[in-house]
């Protein structure tokens, strides 16, 4: 350095180039630091030339090729280039690497070196002893540094990834200064993005500097967890608030050291580190829905305190608290077969502790699997239970999410006034303790009971506040399900275009989701959006993908729910004695599982396959039974759908005024309400058209009419010309009205209504010689 400052005092205009493992600190001085040489992994489309042209594999198959000439890198590439990403590009490393080849494969040599960076060593003669192997390189760096130095960089082993500054000075315990200096040095890298990384390497030999005193490795393994445990416990409230998303661009570059620092502190049970860190880990796994990951750390960890927290331990009540959460990713997992179990016992010990948080927790966890279980009176008992005790020790978070999952299981019982007051005291409670995510969710929910209780514009409404919920945190998983929802009532709605756009808005890629529930629920939606716009193929596809689904995870609800649309499929189909096993399936499904919501659905489906088979009198008793479970449930609209297949049916058997009474039914909650909601409009149109036209009432005229504008309202909503035309000629209850529509001899058409409404939009496949059943 000396004489690099003499040359340039005296020659100012001189250019000197230099390489040094350190910047020289002389004012002249300008740093260009050196990577590696390049590598990248080839595209699908590469040039085939393309691993001739990388540097780094070029020296590699170079020096390869003089100690095996026959070496071929188009058989071997792969594992060169893993070899080159190990040694980061270095070209000591990758010809030391390279020599290897002699005697070793490179898989061999890959394996080897993720290993231990000691495979990179040779005999040669002529090269000098500090180049013949990495750990010379090494150690002579090493040697350059002073004591703080080589502290501070030991320290930095037990980062295997990226870190960042603040945590680098946490776990070394040096100051900006050194850090900097070991960047000048080049033993630390500075990446663009801010970040710090050590050579993986070098990291390997530094962990063997580092395990020569026990001591100072203890000391910094102590404060690698504490600075960890303690980021988290920091950001634990915004995980469940409105600064999730700062949250987690904070977390999420961190967790690996996340995970590792959770293992260490397992490991060396460091109680208060763990007992600092689970709340906010839990919240990062459930956020994330990694729920398979988050079961797979808390196990283990339930396990080792399990192993040295006795009752009478302090730890005790923390081992407890564990096992709770591994039975909370269980539930999330659908394994609640090991959750009911894993609640219960903690149960009886936090009773036995008096420790009445814990008990409400337990209680909450137990019953939640229950719900989900569908045993819908054990739930609701135990999920009521855990909310009173949540309400008597002021647990508000406890306490909102008993209500929310006990609102699950009073819904599908009917209970819906019960069920709504649930939701809205808990989205109260969570709005009072900020926790946005789980307000969301409470929304979503209550979007769904508004939906089901016919309510559509306030579902739409619940459903945007949700969806602008999900956005605002940054949730882009759980807003594509809330666009699927909004879907799913639009499509209720007859407004297909919504429809599509919000299932097209919630198709685009996005990170997996490992709630099954959701996704079956999501299949559920498309399906049915397929069954109304008669692309019966594809739905009769994910009908069946979501049928098995819920019966693997043993969501009983659920495949009732599937099965009732496969046996509309198949009726539409005429396929009505496999529809009438199938609603038969539906029913005793339903009633084994409580779920009372999906009787009135699987009796009007009974009583649309025994027409379908002409078994009339069945047909009648069991339409008869689903007209009163919906109007009972409170759902008027669909009850019209029961109400029009009982007078088809009534014509049938001769019984005309009982026909003409179910039309009456129908056309006077027509005079103030919609078909929002109903599986087939076209049929209750149709059939009420027959009825009346049966008789001559002069209403049949403009019921068909009525009922051909809102099918081709409805068609207007389609943008895609191809979808269009299979809403009207594909759907059996559209083909069957369109084909009545262009009938020129319908005596019962209004005078100067034209055969045609608008033009034709599709001409569609030969509708002649249809009928509706």
């Amino acid at each position: 350095i000396d004489v690099v400052k003499q040359v340039l005092e005296c020659m100012a205009t001189v250019k000197m180039l230099v390489t040094s493992r350190a910047a020289l600190d002389l004012r002249a001085e300008w740093s260009f630091p050196l990577a590696g040489l390049g590598y990248r992994r080839p595209q699908d489309d590469a040039d085939p030339d393309h691993l001739h042209r990388q540097d780094a594999i070029t020296l590699f198959a170079a020096r390869a090729q003089r100690v095996r000439p026959a070496f071929n890198l188009e058989q071997e590439f792969p594992h060169v280039l893993r070899i080159c990403e190990l040694v980061d590009g270095l070209p000591l490393s990758i010809e030391l690497a390279a020599t290897w080849v002699r005697t070793l494969p490179c898989a061999v040599i890959a394996q080897e070196l993720a290993r231990s960076y000691e495979l990179l060593n040779v005999s040669t003669l002529d090269m000098p002893p500090r180049h013949r192997t990495l750990g010379a390189v090494f150690e002579e760096s090493w040697q350059r540094l002073d004591a703080i130095e080589q502290d501070a960089l030991c320290a930095l082993t037990c980062f295997h990834q990226t870190f960042s500054a603040q945590a680098a000075l946490a776990v070394s315990g040096a100051s900006l200064a050194v850090l900097s200096g070991l960047v000048d040095k080049s033993l630390v890298r500075l990446l663009p993005s801010g970040r710090y990384l050590l050579h993986e390497m070098l990291r390997q030999f530094l962990e063997e500097k580092l395990a020569e005193d026990a001591v100072a490795a203890a000391r910094v393994t102590a404060r690698f967890i504490d600075y960890y445990s303690r980021l988290l416990a920091q950001h634990c409230d915004a995980l469940n608030g409105m600064e999730q998303r700062a949250a987690l661009q904070t977390l999420l570059p961190e967790i690996e050291h996340l995970r590792r620092a959770w293992h260490l502190a397992v490991t060396h049970g460091d109680v208060a580190a763990i007992d600092r860190a689970a709340p906010a880990l839990q919240a990062l796994y459930f956020v994330r829905s990694t729920f398979r990951e988050g079961e797979a750390m808390f196990a283990p960890a339930a396990a080792a305190l399990a192993e040295v927290a006795a009752p009478v331990a302090p730890a005790y009540p923390l081992r407890l608290k564990l096992q709770l959460i591994h039975a909370f990713f269980l539930n999330l997992l659908q394994r609640h077969d090991e959750a009911i179990p894993l609640a219960r016992d903690v149960l009886e010990a936090a009773e036995a502790e008096n420790d009445t948080t814990l008990v409400v927790m337990a209680q909450l966890e137990w019953g939640n699997g229950l719900s989900l279980q569908g045993h819908h009176e054990q739930a609701i008992a135990r999920l009521r239970l855990a909310a009173e005790q949540a309400a008597m020790v002021r647990a508000d978070a406890l306490r909102a999410r008993a209500l929310f999952a006990m609102c699950r299981n009073l819904r599908l019982q009917g209970r819906h006034n019960e069920a709504s007051a649930g939701l809205t005291e808990a989205l109260t409670l969570y709005q009072r303790l900020g926790m946005s995510l789980h307000q969301a969710f409470v929304l979503q929910k209550l979007g769904s009971a508004a939906e089901y209780q016919e309510l559509f514009e306030l579902a739409v409404a619940y459903l945007e506040q949700a969806l602008g919920l999900f956005r605002q945190l940054g949730d882009d998983a759980r807003a594509r399900s809330t666009f699927l929802q909004l879907g799913h009532v639009y499509d209720a709605m007859g407004e297909y275009c919504r429809a599509q756009a919000c299932f097209v808005q919630a198709a685009e890629d996005g990170e997996h989701n490992e709630d099954v529930r959701n996704l079956m629920t999501n299949q559920l939606f498309r399906a049915t959006y397929l069954v109304h716009l008669g692309a019966y193929d594809e739905a009769r596809q994910l009908v069946n993908e979501t049928v098995q689904l819920a019966r693997r995870i043993g969501h009983r609800s659920a495949v009732g729910e599937t099965l009732c649309l496969r046996g509309m499929i198949e009726c539409h189909g005429g396929a009505y004695t496999a529809a009438l096993a199938t609603f038969e399936e539906a029913l005793a499904v339903s009633r084994e599982s409580g779920a009372h919501l999906v009787e009135a659905p699987a009796h009007w489906g009974l009583g649309l396959a025994r027409f379908g088979l002409d078994r009339l009198d069945e047909a009648a008793a069991d339409l008869e039974r689903a007209r009163m479970r919906f109007r009972d449930s409170g759902r008027v609209v669909r009850a019209l759908e029961a109400d029009a297949l009982l007078a088809r049916v009534a014509l049938a058997q001769g019984h005309t005024q009982q026909a003409l009474a179910a039309v009456d039914r129908i056309l006077a909650v027509l005079q103030h309400r919609s078909l929002h909601g109903v599986l087939d409009p076209a049929a209750v149109y149709l059939c009420c058209h027959l009825v009346l036209a049966a008789v001559a009432d002069p209403r049949a005229g403009q019921v068909l009419v009525d009922g051909y504008q809102l099918l081709m309202t409805q068609a207007a909503t389609i943008d895609d010309d191809a979808t269009r035309a299979c809403f009207l000629h594909q759907h059996v209850s559209n083909r069957a009205l369109l084909a009545l529509w262009d009938q020129p001899d319908v005596p019962s058409r209004p005078v100067g209504v034209a055969a045609r409404l608008n033009p034709p939009v599709s001409t569609g496949p030969n509708l002649a010689g249809l009928t509706f059943h």
